[in-house]
């Protein structure tokens, strides 16, 4: 794409990022409960992060078909495959930092070898460690 167009597209969407970034708060629903330190709360998070991570991923696939088999203008990109992703960025923002404030290193070697993986995943912040709006540029 050339740079002028690249610099028209760029502008005709960021009005619509700010309405994005402000509607697409985590779901109450979604966010993670009060855990304590120790290696049972450990593996009550783990179960509630699966299930929870379970239909947080689903809304993104969906929304990703959706796009994906009914290709509309751009904005309808914006309206729902990007909205979707920045759900699920701030799902995995809000969970990797509820553990990472909560989980000390001597709860984590309490527990297997497998669990401790998977605390470490939801610890992987990946683009979810980036400023809301540049999350949008990563998409």
């Amino acid at each position: 794409m050339a740079p002028g167009v690249h610099r028209l597209v760029k502008s005709a969407w960021l009005p619509l990022l700010s309405v994005l970034l402000l509607s697409e708060a985590l779901s109450v629903r979604w966010t993670p409960g009060d855990y304590a330190d120790t290696a049972s709360d450990a593996l009550r998070f783990l179960s509630d992060y699966n299930s929870t991570a379970e239909e947080v991923y689903f809304n993104l696939v969906s929304a990703s078909w959706s796009y994906n088999s009914n290709l509309t203008e751009f904005n309808s990109r914006l309206q729902v495959e990007l909205a979707a992703s920045l759900v699920y960025q701030n799902f995995s923002e809000a969970w990797g930092m509820k553990a990472k404030q909560i989980f000390s290193k001597e709860v984590l070697k309490s527990l297997s070898e497998k669990d401790r993986r998977l605390i470490a995943g939801v610890k992987f912040l990946g683009s979810a460690n980036l400023p809301q709006a540049e999350r949008v540029e990563v998409q």
